[in-house]
């Protein structure tokens, strides 16, 4: 199942911290010549890790890169997936 959300705090931001990492991981890894779209690649970052409770999984937010980006979340989304993060969704925004 990769890494199963759990509930107590630590455990929350323990996981936050780890994706945070990961995504920012993917973002060096990247390589801007087969991803698509407004992205500022320099300047690229992640501003947040958030839960969605309601549909128990993590949304993480990216900047510097348009929310027309699709190519861009669906990348990190892949990877993720692939490293073990299912119910993972990007969003991007200047």
């Amino acid at each position: 199942m990769g890494h199963p959300i759990t509930w107590d705090r630590y455990s929350l931001q323990l996981s936050a911290h780890r994706l945070q990492a990961e995504v920012e991981a993917i973002l060096k890894e990247a390589n801007p010549h087969e991803i698509d779209g407004p992205i500022n690649w320099p300047a690229l970052h992640v501003t947040g890790v958030l839960l969605d409770v309601l549909g128990r999984s993590w949304v993480v937010k990216i900047e510097e890169a348009s929310p027309e980006a699709t190519a861009l979340s669906r990348y990190v989304e892949g990877v993720l997936e692939e490293r073990g993060w299912s119910d993972v969704s990007v969003e991007t925004e200047w």
